[in-house]
């Protein structure tokens, strides 16, 4: 019985190490399922009570930068068509420079939100943390407690 419970605490410490792994490559969707899959078997392992906040921070601020980027791009594009751009290659540009306007964008927008949620957090000791490491938030700004 020794052996299985070895085993377990293997394959749990392995899959933590993999959760670590998305965590540091920005995948944060991969990681909160791996995360919440330790969680199951091992309620508490570690410092799963701050990792899994974090991936889901981070997985809030992909999608909400992609689906500013799509929306960005799309407007780009159709503004371009009906201002007469009918050549394919100026429309892929246009919609690409829409794209990488709504990255930037996205992010701006999620760290003006983040400082929101600080100054709406001050005066309770909380500390924020963000897990947003290609995003426009600097690094000193990612985990800070609030005053």
């Amino acid at each position: 019985m020794g052996s299985t419970s070895a085993s377990l605490d293997e394959r749990v410490e392995a899959a933590y190490q993999k959760a670590q792994e998305y965590l540091g490559k920005g995948s944060y969707a991969r990681a909160l399922k791996v995360l919440r899959q330790i969680e199951r078997l091992r309620p508490g392992y570690k410092d799963l009570a701050t990792l899994i906040p974090q991936a889901e921070e981070g997985k809030r601020v992909q999608n909400f930068v992609q689906w500013v980027a799509i929306l960005i791009g799309s407007v780009a594009f159709l503004v371009a068509w009906f201002l007469g751009v009918r050549s394919d290659l100026a429309l892929l540009a246009v919609g690409a420079a829409g794209i990488l306007l709504g990255i930037v964008v996205g992010n701006v927008l999620y760290a003006r939100r983040a400082r929101s949620l600080d100054k709406v957090a001050e005066g309770t000791g909380q500390r924020t943390c963000y897990a947003t490491p290609r995003s426009v938030i600097p690094p000193s700004a990612r985990c800070a407690k609030v005053h």
